[in-house]
C-alpha cells in the first residue's frame, strides 16, 4: 500500500506531465484540421451560434454574396472579406471555391503576448520569480551585456514601424526618435487614422478641434483635449508596453545616464497605436494597420523594418488572413518584419499568428538568468513542418523605458502586486515575455539594415539580413536549428 506521501507525490509529477500530453494533442489536432481544410477549428465547434461573422482571405470575390459582406482589405491581389456565414456547410461551400485561401472565426482575439492582466500570473510562475531578486540586484540592462551590444551601429538613417499600445513620445529617451504618430483608437472626422509627421504640419479636423502643431507638446496639449471628448488619448501609452517595446529599440539612455539603452538608438520610430491599456485589439483594426502599412505607410513614411510584439493564439501554416497580410507586406513591400512567437508556453505547436507567416523573423524568448529557454516562450514546428523561431532573445526581466507623462496601466498594477522593486529609477522597469525579445531583434535588423546603407547604399534583402544574423548569432543547439531555440541568439561583438 502507498501512504499518503507518496500519493500526493505522484500526483504532483503527474499533473505537469498529463497537462504537457494534452496541450501538444490539443495543437497537434488543430493543426492537423486546419492543415487538411484551412477553416478555422472554431468554425466546427458546436458552440459557434450561427450566423456568424469569419475572416475570408481570398484571390477572388466571384464566390461572395454582395449583401453578406461586411468590409474588405485589399493587399494587392490578396483581399480579406469579412463576411457572415450562416452555417458551417455554407462555410465549407465558400472554402471550396477555388481562390480562396482561408477562413478565420471572429471569434479569435488579437493580444499582445502578454497582456497585462495575464503577465502577472506569468510573474509568479516559481522559475520566473525567482530571478526577479537576481535581476533587480543587479539593477544592470542586462540586455546590453547578453546580446554583447556595441556602438558601431545604431541604426541611422533606418526608419522602424511598431504596432503597439502606443508610445510615451515625451519620455526623455525617447522623443529624439520619434517620427510619426498613427492612431487606429482615435480617428478623423474622414474616418481615417489619426497621423502625425514630424516636419509635417497638416491641418486635420476631429471632434471639432483642428491638429496643426509641429512640437510633440503640442501634440500631447491636442490629446489631452481629444482625452476629455472621447476618453482615450489617440497616441500617448497608457499601458506601457508600447512605450517598453519602443524603448528596447531607441532608447538614448538620457534619463538614466546611460545605464538604460535601446539596441539602435539612431533609428527613427513609427508608432502606430492599435492596442488598449490592457492589451487587446479587434481584428478589424489590426487589418485596418496593415492595409494602411501596404497602402501608405511603408513608402509613405520610408519604413525598413518592422516590429510585432503581438498575435492570435490558433494553429496555422501562414494561410490565415493575418499573416498572409503580413507575408504581402514582406513580398511586395520589402520590410523585414520581426514577430514575437508568443507566450504558450514551450510546448510543440504552439507558435502563434502571425509568427507562422511566411518571410517573418519568428522570434522567442532566452532567460540570460537561468541561461535557458524560458517555459513561458511558445515553440514550434508550424503545422506545415517549418522549424520556428528563428532567433531568441533575453525576454527575462528586460529593462527598458515605460511612460512618465502619465501613469501606466502596468505601473499602477506592480504597485497593486506588491512588485515595486521591478519599477527602476524613474521610468524604467523590468518585463519580460517574447514581445520584448522581438524588439531585441528589431534593434539588430536596423543595424545590419543601416549597415548596408553604408556599405553598399542600398536596403539589405530578407536573405542577407539572415545571413548576416547567423553570422552573429551564439548557437544554443550546436548541431541543428531546433523548435525552441531556433538558430540561438545574437550578438553584436560578432556582426562583421
Amino acid at each position: 500500500m502507498m501512504n499518503l506521501k507518496t500519493i500526493a507525490y505522484l500526483v504532483i509529477i503527474t499533473i505537469p506531465i498529463v497537462y504537457a500530453l494534452v496541450t501538444i494533442v490539443y495543437w497537434n489536432t488543430h493543426s492537423n484540421l486546419y492543415i487538411l481544410t484551412h477553416i478555422d477549428p472554431i468554425l466546427f465547434s458546436k458552440n459557434v451560434k450561427y450566423p456568424t461573422i469569419v475572416y475570408v482571405a481570398t484571390y477572388t470575390l466571384n464566390p461572395f454574396n454582395k449583401s453578406k459582406i461586411l468590409k474588405i482589405w485589399e493587399f494587392g491581389n490578396l483581399k480579406i472579406v469579412k463576411y457572415i456565414v450562416d452555417s458551417v456547410d455554407e462555410v465549407k461551400k465558400l472554402k471550396s471555391y477555388l481562390g480562396v485561401e482561408s477562413i478565420m472565426s471572429m471569434y479569435r482575439h488579437v493580444l499582445l503576448p502578454e497582456p497585462l492582466d495575464k503577465i502577472m500570473s506569468m510573474y509568479v510562475e516559481k522559475k520566473l520569480f525567482e530571478t526577479i531578486a537576481i535581476a533587480v540586484a543587479t539593477g544592470k540592462d542586462v540586455k546590453l551585456e547578453f546580446h554583447k551590444i556595441t556602438w558601431k551601429y545604431i541604426g541611422r538613417n533606418v526608419t522602424v514601424c511598431v504596432i503597439d499600445t502606443g508610445v510615451d513620445y515625451l519620455h526623455p529617451d525617447l522623443r529624439h526618435s520619434i517620427k510619426a504618430l498613427v492612431s487606429f483608437r482615435v480617428f478623423t472626422e474622414a474616418g481615417q487614422p489619426l497621423l502625425w509627421v514630424k516636419g509635417v504640419n497638416k491641418t486635420v479636423l476631429i471632434h471639432g478641434k483642428i491638429i496643426n502643431v509641429s512640437t510633440l507638446e503640442g501634440v500631447w496639449k491636442f490629446e489631452q483635449e481629444v482625452y476629455l471628448e472621447v476618453g482615450e488619448y489617440p497616441w500617448m501609452d497608457t499601458s506601457s508596453h508600447g512605450t517598453h517595446v519602443i524603448g528596447i529599440i531607441a532608447g538614448s539612455g538620457v534619463l538614466s545616464r546611460g545605464k538604460v539603452m535601446g539596441i539602435a538608438p539612431g533609428v527613427e520610430v513609427v508608432s502606430i497605436k492599435v492596442f488598449n491599456e490592457k492589451g487587446y485589439a479587434s481584428i478589424d483594426s489590426i487589418l485596418d494597420s496593415l492595409e494602411w502599412l501596404y497602402k501608405i505607410g511603408i513608402d509613405y513614411l520610408n519604413i525598413d523594418v518592422c516590429s510585432f510584439s503581438w498575435g492570435v493564439e490558433m494553429s496555422s501554416d501562414g494561410s490565415d488572413p493575418i499573416s498572409l497580410a503580413v507575408s504581402k507586406l514582406i513580398k511586395d513591400k520589402g520590410v523585414i518584419i520581426v514577430v514575437a512567437m508568443g507566450n504558450s508556453y514551450i510546448f510543440p505547436y504552439t507558435i502563434n499568428v502571425p509568427a507562422v507567416c511566411h518571410g517573418c523573423i519568428a522570434v522567442g524568448a532566452y532567460d540570460p538568468f537561468s541561461n535557458s529557454i524560458t517555459l513561458f516562450s511558445s515553440s514550434g514546428p508550424t503545422p506545415d513542418g517549418r522549424i520556428k523561431p528563428d532567433f531568441v532573445a533575453d525576454g527575462v526581466w528586460v529593462l527598458s523605458t515605460i511612460p512618465v507623462t502619465v501613469t501606466s496601466y502596468y505601473e499602477l498594477l506592480l504597485r497593486t502586486y506588491h512588485l515595486d522593486d521591478l519599477l527602476i529609477y524613474r521610468g524604467y522597469a523590468y518585463m519580460s515575455g517574447t514581445s520584448m525579445a522581438t524588439p531585441i531583434v528589431a534593434g539588430f535588423v536596423a543595424k545590419i539594415v543601416e549597415k548596408y546603407k553604408i556599405l553598399y547604399g542600398r536596403k539589405p534583402t530578407l536573405e542577407e539580413v539572415i545571413n548576416e544574423l547567423l553570422h552573429c548569432t551564439e548557437r544554443i543547439n550546436p548541431f541543428f536549428k531546433d523548435i525552441w531555440s531556433g538558430w540561438g541568439y545574437p550578438r553584436e561583438d560578432w556582426l562583421r
